[in-house]
């Protein structure tokens, strides 16, 4: 690495288009380090791991910066004061050509930014952000210059970033992040090569994207854009003129995004704290994707239809509803109805299953769409009442769509361990991973925006801002980059998805242990003959499919190197070369198993898998606390009125940091927990089953 007073400003590579002004294809790369501080008994000091979180609690918390690196291409510069970082951007500034730098998790860079920008009197412009502190970019408008985040374009760590894209392997473990430095240490030559490894790595991954887009400016925000770009180069501006025409109207597009339901994960509360044994485990072959080549969809605008005309709609038409439900109880034992969806709920006369409808007596209201209207009715006993009905004419997805699905699918498939495929097949993986999402993007996402005196503080419009979101639909309406599904395509498909899923859970029900999405874990040999009957039923519906559109069959049947067919949709077996030997399930994200060749496996929010050798499958229960290393967390204090305070660094130097902005990163523990009402549930649920079975 050189020093930034040494640094050279490259002569811009520039792009132009017929579009605004030329962009820098020179590839700018930016990185922090910082030390996290706590006042303990009258002095600044680094995390103390003996003590327990309580004492955090109350102490006053500080961050420093202690080295910033920024890279021009293959070249590391670097600096020990944040706020000379400012010179940097004003020497490679240039108004004529745009140019762009790229900081792997820009949401953290991003807060200590703020101290230059606001110092130097620039402003920002043109932020696009994911959710509250999650920019995706935003552009130094005095200076022409754009910062990116590499992490929401890759969606990875920079380590399996560099795994992926690169040849290099980022350097892992060499540096403490708990050692005092202070921009007066002297780094060792070991801290200094992780620092310079970190841009190197970063630049090699943008000069990946860079040589698949051609050009810096067209390298996507994100990894579903991606997506988008390509598809947007297959099917072409009249596809997506054709969509624009689809955008719904406000109060049609209120009534889909409380409609709209993602994924659903859930422990069956018969078996919640029990240790099974012989484990089946099922995973659907590409779920979303599967619904979305196979199954029809609203393809026209919505129109509001009396409940009295509703026999004559429902089976050419997609349904949408506004309902009131009255004295709703569950049929079986695992519980369908989110309690957070509900509207209008007039009792506490309630049961609630780890935020699950059990029961409710009294009458509440949803915003549901037909698949999900259906599965409600069977699995509860209710009494319904329409509010509001709107139909929409279903069709399928058209044949291009399907096919740009088919053919990542297919190459995902037949391209996996194939030598000198890698990135190919890398490339399909991500991108079939991806195209679910551009059908459930919500256009109000664009509604993040900074306010404040200095322009440091987040905020977003509500949703309930009706005149925001008619100028996002306005735009929506106009849109040649975001714009590939219909809005509705997210609620179907998302329905159609649960209620394949949920088929499963109620036909197994008491053998369920556990279910989340695309997969579904438990006991028992029913499963077997439920899974043939069910894969039987797929097949069937890929082969008309097929027919309807008139795409040959292998495609949705696409077979694997080592000759084994792979058909779109199946339930495949996760363990058929041998069943779990113990399971636990705690709940929602919470399970342990042990596989067949008694390797033990960790799924916990909140938790890193490779806590599970801290954890064993008779402690994994609700109380049992993952320390600070088990947990492997860092809980985030944003700070933007940090006054200066001076510490004394690990060579004694004695500095005093004026940083206003940061971001304390403190170590944290995870105590499993599980709430009285649902604990209360799991007993009542084992006493009356106990009785049953007597």
């Amino acid at each position: 690495m050189i020093h930034y007073s040494n640094m050279n400003n490259p002569d811009p590579e520039p792009y132009l288009t017929n579009r605004g002004k030329p962009s820098d294809d020179n590839i700018f790369t930016f990185d922090i380090e910082t030390i996290s501080l706590y006042y303990i008994n009258g002095e600044w000091r680094p995390f103390d791991y003996e003590r327990p979180p309580e004492f955090y609690e109350e102490c006053d918390k500080a961050a420093s910066c202690y080295i910033w690196q920024f890279g021009i291409n293959d070249q590391v510069y670097y600096g020990r004061e944040l706020s000379e970082f400012g010179d940097v951007l004003k020497k490679i500034s240039n108004p004529y050509c745009t140019r762009y730098i790229y900081v792997h998790n820009l949401s953290y860079e991003m807060q200590w930014l703020f101290d230059i920008i606001i110092d130097n009197g620039w402003h920002i412009s043109e932020l696009c952000a994911r959710n509250l502190r999650q920019p995706i970019q935003f552009k130094i408008e005095e200076l022409n210059i754009f910062f990116r985040c590499s992490y929401m374009l890759t969606n990875l760590s920079l380590d399996n970033a560099a795994k992926k894209y690169t040849d290099l392997k980022k350097a892992v473990g060499e540096l403490d992040y708990n050692i005092p430095y202070s921009p007066l240490s002297k780094l060792p030559d070991q801290a200094l090569h992780y620092c310079e490894m970190d841009i190197r790595t970063l630049y090699k991954i943008i000069r990946y994207f860079r040589n698949e887009y051609q050009h810096i400016k067209k390298i996507p925000l994100t990894q579903t854009g991606e997506v988008r770009a390509a598809m947007r180069e297959e099917l072409g501006f009249w596809y997506i003129k054709e969509q624009q025409k689809k955008v719904p109207p406000l109060q049609v597009y209120l009534a889909l995004s409380v409609a709209f339901m993602g994924g659903i994960s859930h422990g069956n509360v018969l078996h919640i704290g029990k240790k099974l044994k012989d484990v089946w485990s099922y995973d659907f072959c590409s779920s979303y994707p599967y619904c979305l080549c196979c199954y029809e969809y609203p393809d026209g605008a919505f129109h509001l239809i009396h409940k009295k005309a509703l026999n004559r709609y429902k089976d050419t038409h997609c349904i949408l509803y506004h309902v009131r439900l009255k004295n709703l109880r569950s049929r079986y034992y695992n519980h369908y109805i989110p309690y957070s969806k509900l509207i209008n709920v007039d009792t506490d006369n309630k049961c609630i299953d780890n935020g699950r409808l059990v029961y409710l007596n009294g009458s509440c209201e949803m915003v549901i769409t037909d698949i999900d209207l259906d599965m409600i009715l069977k699995c509860y006993e209710c009494e319904v009442e329409y509010i509001r009905i709107w139909a929409s004419k279903k069709k399928r997805l058209r044949k291009e769509v399907v096919e740009f699905i088919l053919r990542r699918y297919e190459a995902k498939t037949t391209l996996k361990g194939v030598e000198g495929e890698e990135a190919y097949y890398m490339k399909m993986k991500q991108q079939i991973n991806s195209i679910f999402g551009m059908s459930a993007t919500s256009p109000l996402k664009s509604g993040i925006f900074l306010t404040g005196d200095n322009g440091d503080e987040w905020d977003a419009h509500r949703s309930d801002d009706f005149d925001f979101v008619k100028e996002k639909l306005k735009d929506m309406k106009k849109s040649y980059s975001t714009l590939f599904f219909p809005m509705a395509i997210g609620c179907w498909c998302t329905a159609y998805a649960r209620r394949n899923l949920w088929n499963a859970v109620i036909s197994l029900d008491m053998d369920v242990a556990y279910y989340d999405t695309d997969s579904i874990k438990g006991i028992g040999t029913y499963v077997y003959t439920y899974i043939e009957e069910y894969n039987n039923k797929v097949d069937q519906i890929l082969e008309k499919t097929s027919q309807d559109l008139d795409i040959p069959l292998e495609m949705f049947k696409p077979v694997d190197p080592s000759g084994e067919s792979h058909p779109l949709g199946y339930f495949e077996c996760e363990t058929e070369k041998g069943l779990y030997k113990e399971l636990k399930v705690l709940g929602a994200k919470k399970y342990y198993y042990t596989d067949h060749t008694g390797k033990d496996h960790l799924t916990m929010a909140g938790v890193r898998k490779a806590a599970v050798k801290y954890c064993s499958i008779d402690q994994f229960e609700n109380g049992f606390r993952f320390g600070y290393h088990e947990c492997g967390k860092l809980i985030h204090f944003y700070n933007n009125h940090q006054m200066p305070f001076t510490y004394r660094d690990i060579e004694g130097n004695i500095y005093t940091c004026k940083q206003k902005h940061s971001i304390i990163l403190q170590p944290t523990t995870f105590t499993i927990g599980l709430t009285e009402e649902f604990l209360k549930l799991i007993l009542k649920y084992k006493e009356e089953y106990v009785e049953d079975e007597a």
